[in-house]
């Protein structure tokens, strides 16, 4: 008997070295645990459906100012939608 089929898909891509790890981190904060570890596959999920937003630190930082094809450099700033996290 086989492992139970999800209905998942895979994606992959490249990042820098240390991306995967931050995303793992910023999935478990969050509260995307799988394993013990940090969800990322749960976390874009999230994102994707709208649950989280994201926000450029610099748009956080000048009342959140939304990202624009101008602040290319826009860094992940999570905040779930209605929880203020």
């Amino acid at each position: 008997m086989g492992r139970k089929k999800l209905n998942r898909s895979v994606v992959n891509v490249r990042t820098a070295p240390d991306t995967p790890s931050k995303l793992k981190d910023l999935a478990y904060t969050l509260g995307y645990i799988y394993d013990g570890e940090g969800a990322t596959g749960q976390l874009l999920d999230a994102i994707a459906s709208g649950l989280i937003q994201l926000t450029s630190q610099e748009a956080k930082e000048n009342e959140r100012k939304p990202i624009t094809e101008s602040n290319p450099g826009a860094i992940l700033a999570a905040t779930r939608r209605g929880d203020g996290i």
